[in-house]
Formats: C-alpha cells, structure tokens, sequence
C-alpha cells in the first residue's frame, strides 16, 4: 500500500509485462514496451494516448526517444528495429539489425544515427538517413547486454565477458577495457564525467572517464582519437 502521501498516476494496465521506458522531455512523451506486438506511446502533460505503433515482435526490450525527441525507436527479440515519427506515428525505418535479441539501442546527438547491442555478440551502427549499416559495426567473442553513447564518436558497450570497453567510432578502434566486475555488466549510465555500471555480481561501480583519458594518452595513443568528453544529450536508453 501507498504511505507517502498522494499515490501514483496509474496510467492503465496494458495487460502485458512492461519491460522498456523512455521519455521525451521536450515532447512531453512516455513510450512504453514489452511483451506485446505494440509500443503505446503516452502523452504525460495531457494525461492521454497519443500512438499505438505495431510491431512485428512480441517481445520488446528496450524502446528510446531521440534527443530532439522527433524520432522513436524499438528493438526486441527478433533482432529488428522499427523507427517511427514521434509526431504522427509514421514509419521511418524497419531493418534487421542482429541475429537474435536486441537489448539496448539509441539515437546520435543528432537523431540521424542508431547504435544498438545484441546477444549475438555485435555492435551495429545505422544511418538512418542513408537507410545502411555503416562499416564502423563490429562482433566481439562476448554477448553484449548493454552500451551507452558517450558522444557521438565514442560508444561504451557491455556484457557477458565482465567488461566494459570503450570503442571510437572514427578510428574504429577499441580504446580502453574496463575491468573491475565480476559479473555480466547489464547496465550502464553516464553521470557528468562518470560513467555508472550495474552488474549481476551485485555492485554498481562509477568510472571517472577523465582518469580514463589521461590513462589512454600515458598510452600513446594516436593524436586525433576523439576526447572522452560526455555528451550531455546522450543518455542511456
């Protein structure tokens, strides 16, 4: 039961296991996803439903807004990702992006990109206005559970190997490997300079990118890779 005070705006019951959220602030927009062949978007200043996009799976895992919170995004079991307009529900791309279960998936600072992860161990990285796959994609040897853009150029990326690694974009090179958990790294989140890992081992640990950086420079790294800098209008989705 509720004992703080006034209880919680129940939106309504689906009827079906929600298991992805992401809103829109200058939309004012929910979008909600699970285990359910549609993505019921939700209008949270009007307290009203604004779409209900279909989808061919039904089984969704990870749904997110781009920045300017035009576009949406869904992305599920069977590996394909659906993009639609947030204003009037139109479809904008429909491709298959993995092999089996996309788990978390997210727009470029300027809407016109999608990077996602999958338990087919890949990375894909997507133009949506050119309709393609970009060559900066890659497979690694561990199932990949999560990632989080840190700008438009460096992608953190998670999973069943315990680790983090840090990949460039622009130099399609892996920069930095972060290993300190000793379980499947699910989750991810970038707070100011830091970023926040979440593990089946039971911890959350925060890595201090700056110290990454200065790390990756004592390295002798090339001149030119792309600055550990966080985008504040990236967020993990």
């Amino acid at each position: 039961s509720w004992q703080h005070g006034q209880p919680p705006l129940a939106i309504a019951d689906f009827g079906f296991a929600i298991r992805a959220l992401s809103y829109s602030a200058s939309q004012g927009l929910l979008a909600i996803g699970g285990f359910n062949e549609k993505i019921v978007v939700f209008d949270v200043r009007n307290r009203a439903f604004r779409h209900t996009l279909q989808c061919d799976c039904g089984d969704q895992r990870t749904v997110s807004f781009s920045p300017d919170g035009t576009k949406l995004l869904c992305g599920g079991r069977d590996g394909e990702v659906n993009v639609w307009e947030t204003q009037t529900g139109n479809v904008l791309a429909k491709y298959r992006a993995h092999r089996g279960r996309i788990f978390t998936a997210g727009f470029s600072s300027d809407s016109s990109k999608i990077t996602s992860v999958g338990e087919d161990r890949r990375l894909v990285h997507y133009d949506l206005l050119a309709q393609k796959v970009l060559p900066q994609s890659l497979e690694l040897p561990a199932k990949l559970m999560s990632m989080c853009l840190i700008n438009d150029s460096i992608v953190a990326m998670s999973g069943a190997d315990n680790k983090i690694k840090l990949y460039d974009f622009a130099a399609n090179d892996l920069i930095a490997e972060l290993d300190d958990h000793e379980g499947t790294v699910a989750v991810m989140c970038p707070i100011g300079p830091m970023l926040a890992s979440g593990s089946f081992d039971t911890t959350v640990k925060l890595w201090n990118l700056n110290r990454v950086e200065e790390r990756r420079q004592l390295s002798g790294r090339p001149v030119g890779h792309t600055p550990l800098e966080v985008d504040e209008k990236l967020r993990i989705r």
